[in-house]
């Protein structure tokens, strides 16, 4: 078996993926975010799955702990939004947990027909925009993104990869 696994969403890591997502986001890059400002985080499946999204984590095989997320919230007109893509720092780079879990949501999109996957991004998160243009993402005025985009109040870079 592979070190890396990436699953759809099992409710038996919750805690644990909650505790994760929270580490990096207040942790390593200092955002003033709780679990309170983002509900989705208690109920994956009715903000992402029960919608036509899917949220992915990336599993170390070897102690069965999660070391990233990624999901894409379906939007309307075959449009979605790329959300909660974190990657434990000690597994970037020569893991390609982020190209994994990126490539199983373009994956995912292509085979639900969703034709554009917009996302939000703060602007101190350099490595991770230069991580998206590699993978074809282009930079876009906010004013163009769809109406029901879910933006996150810190955000204020905006990519679009048209599939």
């Amino acid at each position: 078996m592979e070190k890396i696994q990436i699953i759809k969403f099992d409710r038996k890591y919750q805690d644990n993926m909650i505790n994760f997502i929270l580490d990096i986001q207040q942790n390593e890059f200092g955002v003033a975010i709780t679990l309170d400002d983002q509900p989705d985080l208690l109920d994956i499946i009715h903000h992402y799955e029960d919608k036509g999204g899917i949220f992915l984590l990336a599993l170390d095989t070897e102690n069965d702990t999660i070391i990233g997320t990624i999901a894409l919230v379906k939007l309307d007109e075959n449009k979605s939004a790329l959300k909660k893509v974190f990657v434990d720092p000690k597994y970037r780079g020569e893991y390609r947990v982020g190209q994994k879990l990126l490539d199983a949501i373009v994956n995912f999109a292509r085979e639900t027909d969703i034709e554009k996957i917009y996302l939000g991004s703060t602007a101190m998160m350099t490595r991770a925009h230069n991580f998206y243009k590699k993978n074809g993402f282009v930079r876009e005025d906010f004013s163009v993104f769809p109406y029901d985009f879910p933006i996150v109040e810190v955000d204020s870079v905006f990519m679009v990869k048209d599939l």
